[in-house]
């Protein structure tokens, strides 16, 4: 099996109704913050790989050749990756690669509902003492989870939209309902969304 196949086996088999057929091993944690460092490394250790596979597979050879000669080799991407640098890749979106950057976020966005979707396995795996150290009740760190994930799904799909929209030919251009109030905020060079 490839990483990529295992990361969306990894997913597929956390969406039925947050069940695992093959739980990743839960590690010993002291508390709450612990437990969910512990299900973000899980994630990432296979989030990596896949997002590498995913890049050796491009079907757009320019794309890989621009990605070979803005990081120069391989390490130096996952370097990015693993150290989630992931402004350093945003200069993608600079240099004509628009789409390629939205593709990643798409990605980052997949990794963080994994992990939320990990732990949410893993809670339901402890038993009341363990649930103790987190000073919380178990359904409240259900509802918690549950919040980041509808959250995490939500925004992230208006900014990937968001930066489609800007990547548009004529995107950034200001037109009448720039006398919205807020809306310059979305389109200002000095911002995020540029």
């Amino acid at each position: 099996m490839t990483e990529k196949e295992d990361f969306y086996k990894f997913l597929a088999d956390m969406t039925p109704n947050f069940l695992f057929k093959d739980l990743p091993p839960m590690p010993q944690f002291e508390n709450l913050n612990d437990f969910l460092k512990h299900a973000k490394l899980t994630v990432r250790q296979k989030w990596t790989g896949y997002m590498m596979e995913a890049f050796y597979n491009l079907t757009d050879s320019r794309q890989r050749d621009k990605l070979k000669s803005i990081f120069h080799d391989e390490i130096g991407l996952i370097s990015l990756l693993e150290k989630e640098k992931f402004r350093d890749l945003e200069m993608l979106r600079l240099v004509g690669e628009g789409k390629l950057w939205r593709d990643i976020l798409t990605g980052i966005s997949e990794r963080e509902i994994a992990t939320v979707l990990l732990a949410k396995a893993w809670l339901n795996s402890l038993d009341e003492k363990e649930i103790e150290k987190f000073h919380l009740n178990k359904h409240e760190i259900d509802i918690f989870l549950d919040l980041s994930l509808n959250l995490q799904i939500i925004v992230d799909q208006a900014y990937i939209h968001q930066l489609e929209i800007a990547d548009a030919p004529g995107g950034k251009d200001l037109g009448p309902h720039a006398m919205v109030n807020g809306y310059e905020f979305l389109y200002k060079d000095n911002t995020c969304f540029h």
